[in-house]
């Protein structure tokens, strides 16, 4: 209480001084509490107030310890504490705005942002827990989100990244759908054969090749072989007839059904209905005269088929319930493809080719900005992966792409095709690996430094003095490959487009997921039913 009275009855003057005083000590420490880590920071307060007492000693007021602790320590730190607060809580500094609408800005490390354009292409690669769809995705969507931008999502996760759309889409006009055809109360109807999808020949070829190459073809290699070519005659004929004979039985459902339902010969004369059919499946009716060629042939393309014969998945893609132009001013949307881990080998190809059809149905001229996000990106087979960064580019639309690894792109699409696909994008993020050969990929990316090295050598004898001391430079990475495995979640390594690179530990976005919600009230029955329909429509077809 003497030290409170002794201020209270100082003069005015020597009030507004010892106030002064603490107000300039506050802002000091408030600049310093964002610089370095803890134990830096604690020196920086230990150096203030040590130079703040010598300079008052040298002026001429000399004070005891407790003193100087009641007047200036204890109120600049409390005056600190309350202006970080006002700052961080009251007075929040407005986001950068930017005229572009595929500038994205990512605070990390204090106070520090990270600013690209998605639009040159982003690879975010990293294991499980290393924060791409929170650090990394969640940012992307918050800003896109805010700006009504219409995209193609791909969630690996059953949901989980829809409900991270929904939250930051939720002051949006655009509507979010979602196709999921393991639950189809929560999913939208997607036909990827839809005659006014694939009203081009160019287009059928495009989602034949696409259909082959996620059920038929297991490598690179093995879509050169005769079976595989005569298969994709096969199918290539039945859409045709399916498009220009049976418009109304132009999905992927009867598709299905017309290889599970006829046999060689009942095929062979479905596809010779029509000229154009019978052209374009040359390959596999020129067999017929082999009966072991064409079952062999037929074979194969029944069983990959078989795999689809699953209820759900017809019961979703019997019809388009939304247009797949979301990019059209006219259609804008937000389209959530979904799959499910567990059953990814059931549902990859088949949300492999309905992005094929998005996006065939998305690259036109003149169209509103958009953006392609893939989650997992690897387990999705699409035609020519490595130009469609480069392609979407064109059309005003931006790819982030995301996978785990190296291991899961190589085993997935093979290693030219995966450098194919970085090459094409811009700016790239790194995180937490848990393989070697991922991690010295990484290591590849930084640019190499000089690091002095010092070496000290001794005379050989007892009780010889005689020390020499060399240095040396040696280059050495700016990162090693061993630090890619001690990343913690949100930490990522950055390059951006103009090749520099940022460590950089990136603040969570702030959002509130919720359940994406039904919207079809569906019945076990009612979907069995229309299964069944299909394959008895199919066989009188």
């Amino acid at each position: 209480m003497n030290i409170l009275d002794a201020f209270l009855n100082a003069s005015q003057e020597t009030q507004l001084i010892i106030m002064a005083v603490n107000l300039i000590v506050a802002i000091m420490l408030g600049i310093f509490m964002n610089v370095g880590n803890w134990p830096i920071r604690a020196i920086f307060i230990m150096v203030i107030y040590t130079m703040l007492f010598y300079v008052l000693k040298y002026m001429g007021t000399i004070l005891p310890i407790a003193y100087f602790l009641v007047l200036y320590v204890v109120p600049s730190l409390l005056l600190s504490f309350v202006l970080k607060v006002l700052i961080a809580y009251v007075i929040k500094p407005s986001e950068p705005k930017y005229e572009n609408v595929f500038d994205v800005s990512i605070p990390y490390n204090r106070g520090k942002r990270l600013t690209f354009n998605i639009k040159r292409g982003v690879s975010v690669q990293g294991a499980a827990g290393s924060g791409k769809t929170a650090s990394v995705a969640g940012w992307i969507l918050k800003w896109m989100g805010e700006r009504s931008v219409a995209s193609l999502v791909y969630d690996y996760k059953n949901f989980e990244l829809v409900e991270v759309v929904q939250s930051f889409y939720k002051e949006s006009t655009l509507k979010i759908h979602a196709f999921a055809p393991h639950h189809p109360d929560k999913s939208i109807f997607l036909n990827p054969i839809d005659p006014l999808i694939i009203r081009k020949d160019e287009d059928v070829s495009l989602m034949v090749k696409c259909i082959v190459q996620n059920i038929l073809v297991k490598d690179a290699k093995s879509g050169d072989n005769f079976f595989t070519q005569a298969a994709e005659g096969a199918i290539i004929g039945a859409i045709y007839v399916l498009r220009d004979k049976f418009p109304e039985y132009c999905s992927f459902p009867y598709l299905a059904a017309i290889f599970l339902t006829k046999d060689a010969e009942e095929l062979v004369e479905f596809i010779e209905q029509t000229p154009t059919a019978s052209l374009h499946a040359r390959a596999f009716l020129d067999g017929k005269e082999s009966e072991k060629q064409m079952a062999g042939v037929k074979a194969s393309i029944s069983n990959a088929f078989r795999v689809f014969a699953i209820p759900n998945v017809f019961y979703c893609m019997q019809r388009n319930s939304i247009k797949l132009n979301i990019n059209n001013k006219d259609n804008l949307a937000v389209l959530c493809l979904v799959n499910i881990p567990k059953y990814d080998e059931i549902y990859s190809p088949i949300l492999s080719i309905v992005t094929q059809a998005v996006l065939s149905s998305i690259s036109e001229r003149n169209q509103e900005p958009c953006y392609i996000l893939l989650d997992e990106a690897p387990t999705l087979r699409i035609n020519r992966i490595g130009k469609v960064p480069a392609t979407m580019r064109s059309f005003d639309i931006a790819t982030i792409y995301m996978l785990q690894d190296k291991v899961q792109a190589t085993v997935q699409m093979g290693a030219e095709r995966m450098k194919e696909v970085l090459a094409n994008l811009s700016t790239l993020f790194f995180g937490k690996t848990n393989d070697p050969d991922t991690a010295k990929f990484f290591e590849s990316y930084f640019e190499t430094i000089k690091v002095k090295t010092k070496s000290t050598s001794k005379k050989a004898g007892w009780g010889s003095g005689d020390k020499r001391v060399s240095e040396a430079e040696k280059d050495e990475k700016k990162h090693k490959s061993h630090e890619m495995f001690k990343r913690n979640a949100g930490e990522f390594f950055v390059f951006n487009e103009k090749g520099e690179n940022f460590d950089a530990k990136i603040k969570l976005p702030e959002y509130e997921a919720t359940e994406f919600r039904d919207i079809n009230m569906t019945t076990e029955r009612e979907i069995q039913s229309f299964f069944n329909l299909v394959l008895q429509q199919a066989k009188t077809l």
